[in-house]
This record gives C-alpha cells, sequence and structure tokens, in this order.
C-alpha cells in the first residue's frame, strides 16, 4: 500500500507539468444523471474502475463488491452510487446499491425513495421479494435501502445468512454494491467483508492517514476480505481521480 501514497506525491510533485487549463477543466467536468443532477466523479476514473474489477475477479462472471472507509466522511456513497449509475446507463449492467450503513444511510434519501421494506425482507425465507427493490428511474439501477433505526439490521448482517442472500441477488443482478460504514462508526462492514467478492477502499485523498488506512486494510484482510485497491476521493487538482491498484 505503500507504493500508491508513494506514487500520489510523485504525482502532486509534477503538477506544474499539467497539460493545460483546457484539460483540467474537461477531465473535471461531472456527468449528468437523467434526473438532471450532477454525478460527482467525472466517468473516465469510473470506467478505469470498472475494468480493474473486471479483470482482478474474471472468474466471477457477477459480483459483490463492496465499498468502505477509514473514517465517515470520506465519500464511500457518492462512490457508490456514482458508480452504479455509469454501470447501469453507460454499461448496460443490472446493478443493485445495497445501502448497509444502518448508523447513516444515504442513498434512499438521494434518490428520493420513500422506502416501506428494507433489505431485511431478504432474509426472510428462501425468496428474493420484489418489494425492498427500488427502481432508479429508468436505469437498470436498483436500491435495496435500510430503514432507519431499525434495530435488528446489525445482527443479520454479522450472522452466516448474508453469503446466501448474495448468492440470490446474483440469480438478479450483474452487480451487487454494497455502501458500508466507515470503520470508526460500526463494524458491520468489517463483519460481511469476508463474504464479498472484493473489496475497495475508499479514502479522502490528502485528509486520510496512511496509517490508519493501513489499519483498516489489514483489519478486513485479517478478518478474511479480499481487497482490491483503494480509490482517492475529492482529488483537487488534475490527476487521475482514481489511482486503483491491487495491493
Amino acid at each position: 500500500m505503500g507504493n500508491i501514497y508513494k506514487a500520489l506525491q510523485q504525482v502532486q510533485g509534477k503538477k506544474q507539468g499539467l497539460k493545460s487549463a483546457a484539460r483540467r477543466r474537461a477531465s473535471h467536468r461531472a456527468m449528468q444523471s437523467s434526473s438532471g443532477r450532477d454525478v460527482v466523479i467525472p466517468e473516465k476514473p469510473l470506467l478505469g474502475l470498472y475494468h480493474n474489477i473486471e479483470s482482478l475477479l474474471k472468474e466471477c462472471p457477477k459480483k459483490v463488491i463492496q465499498f468502505i472507509a477509514s473514517r465517515d466522511g470520506e465519500g464511500t456513497s457518492t462512490v457508490v452510487r456514482d458508480y452504479g449509475q455509469m454501470l447501469a446507463d453507460k454499461l448496460n449492467k443490472s446493478v443493485v446499491i445495497f445501502d448497509a450503513d444502518q448508523v447513516n444511510p444515504k442513498q434512499h434519501t438521494y434518490f428520493k425513495i420513500n422506502p416501506v421494506y428494507g433489505w431485511d425482507v431478504l432474509f426472510d425465507g428462501d425468496e428474493i421479494h420484489d418489494e425492498c427493490f427500488y427502481q432508479v428511474r429508468d436505469l437498470t439501477l436498483y436500491v435495496c435501502p435500510v430503514l432507519p433505526g431499525s434495530p435488528v439490521n446489525r445482527k443479520i448482517l454479522e450472522s452466516s445468512k448474508v453469503a446466501a442472500v448474495w448468492s440470490k441477488l446474483k440469480e438478479r443482478f450483474d452487480y451487487i454494491l454494497v455502501d458500508s460504514p466507515s470503520e470508526d462508526v460500526s463494524t458491520v462492514g468489517i463483519a460481511i467483508a469476508k463474504t464479498v467478492d472484493g473489496v475497495v477502499l475508499v479514502l479522502e485523498a490528502e485528509k486520510t492517514r496512511y496509517p490508519m488506512a493501513e489499519n483498516t486494510k489489514n483489519v478486513i484482510e485479517k478478518n478474511g476480505g479480499k481487497i482490491l485497491g483503494v480509490v482517492f476521493n475529492k482529488r483537487r487538482q488534475y490527476i487521475p481521480d482514481f489511482i486503483y491498484n491491487r495491493l
């Protein structure tokens, strides 16, 4: 993981050699979602993230990818929803965002969903229940929300039933994107890391300290999770918004 930080420092030291202001502006121009709201992350790095995940998980035709941060506020939910919208809108993938952050769930609010059912319904019996999936506009993108204030969800996510739920969701979706609470807020994300196909660590560029990120990586791996790489979020200058390397 030290190589990632070294690469970041080297790029930052070369910002005087940037091509032009026009290139900077073009690179930071946001995609427009179908709702007319800006998507925060540019399309090019999102596509790069997709190709890297595909190359690292060739054995998985359908994938459960977890996104998690070391600390709250690093933009995990933003990365998840922008990536999900890109997969559905640009690549015609069927995608569900599984909001596992019961401490501060954001996805249903962002997409203006008023959920009646949450993903705890998935653990009731052996069938997939359509009522817990909420379609985003006319995209092949769905949100499986967490019901705010539900007292049972944490125990469910830490149970052995999670892997079975992923298998059922793969029958319906190409990508299951898990929006996890940060490590400093909840242990839920760490607990389920071992059940997914791969984990992407979200770091806020120029904010998250190396020891904190390294500790989160080690905890995930110690608990059986497979780290795919790192997303550097909230970049300020023109360099690739994602430095995505296999660790």
